[in-house]
């Protein structure tokens, strides 16, 4: 997936809203080659766990607001951005006649026609991948926008995700992002070609531990990213509630495994940060899985301040930040 929109030589704020907090990086190319880190911020959105952030501007506004002042690394330069659109309001898919893809996308994002922007795009005389996305969303979106800077860059929250990979190749792999309410999949072999979105999160493997276990949220929370998938979870039943609360991801999984071929899984989002996910999902798959480090692509120095477990959460800004450097 390629930038919708491109101006300006400079290189662009990667900006992620998700529907709990708000993600910014910002690279550049130095004199000798090599991608570095400018600056780079993140905060959370105290919004009520079903409120999707998107919908309310002034709100993440005002969040991007003290990212730009106070980030946590660095200081940003210029304010065009570079957004990604998110996986639950954009559906993608490829070699489908005109009508059909309408049709899919009318039931992946419940809307109707009217509402969508489609564009397609041929990458070969035999593979076409077309995108839609609401447009009720995305454009008073890309508008709140206008008061702070202007948006010179999007991509797919999941195609910039990928593009942090050092090694992409033609293997066909799955990028998995499990996000705060529900997890975007996307089929990759060379560009995104398909995506969908399965009804599992961070906030439901929370909510059901906590009535499993008979505990609050916050401490279901604090059991998940603390134990995780570890050997010592088995005590706390987490694996045994995993079997359960995470079927729907698991079956989507091998679903698209056989169908794609799929060769390795990557993991990003906040639910990467799970103690031993990745192995978790390795096993009951039997593919090699990985979780994302989104900055494979970029020197290490100066990205030490960047906590090691946090990383996976700005794979998708990182991605819309190389978009001007490539």
């Amino acid at each position: 997936m390629k930038r919708f929109l491109q101006t300006g030589k400079n290189s662009s704020i990667g900006l992620d809203i998700g529907r709990n907090s708000i993600k910014a990086v910002q690279l550049h190319k130095r004199d000798d080659g090599k991608i570095a880190l400018l600056a780079y911020g993140r905060k959370n959105l105290n919004t009520n766990k079903n409120v999707d952030s998107i919908l309310h501007p002034p709100h993440y506004l005002a969040a991007l607001h003290s990212i730009l002042q106070s980030p946590n690394y660095g200081e940003f330069s210029g304010r065009n951005f570079a957004l990604a659109l998110p996986n639950r309001h954009t559906y993608v898919q490829y070699n489908v006649s005109a009508d059909e893809f309408v049709q899919q996308a009318n039931q992946a994002l419940g809307t109707t026609v009217d509402e969508l922007i489609i564009n397609t795009y041929r990458k070969t005389p035999t593979l076409a991948v077309s995108i839609a996305s609401v447009q009720t969303i995305i454009t008073p979106h890309f508008n709140a926008l206008s008061n702070i800077g202007s948006v010179t860059n999007s991509d797919h929250e999941l195609s910039a995700a990928i593009r942090t990979l050092k090694n992409l190749n033609n293997q066909p792999t799955l990028i998995v992002d499990i996000g705060s309410n529900d997890s975007g999949i996307g089929i990759y072999n060379s560009m995104l070609m398909a995506t969908q979105k399965v009804d599992f999160g961070i906030h439901t493997f929370c909510d059901y531990l906590a009535k499993k276990l008979n505990i609050s949220y916050d401490e279901a929370g604090e059991l998940l990213f603390n134990f995780g998938f570890l050997p010592s979870s088995v005590q706390l039943n987490i694996r045994e509630a995993s079997k359960v609360v995470m079927q729907p991801l698991i079956k989507s999984l091998l679903t698209n495994i056989e169908t794609y071929n799929i060769g390795r899984v990557v993991l990003c989002g906040g639910g990467a940060s799970i103690p031993c996910v990745a192995q978790y999902i390795q096993e009951n798959s039997n593919v090699k899985t990985i979780i994302i480090d989104p900055w494979d692509r970029i020197g290490k120095y100066p990205l030490k301040p960047i906590p090691k477990k946090i990383a996976p959460i700005f794979a998708t800004a990182v991605g819309l930040a190389l978009l001007d450097l490539e």
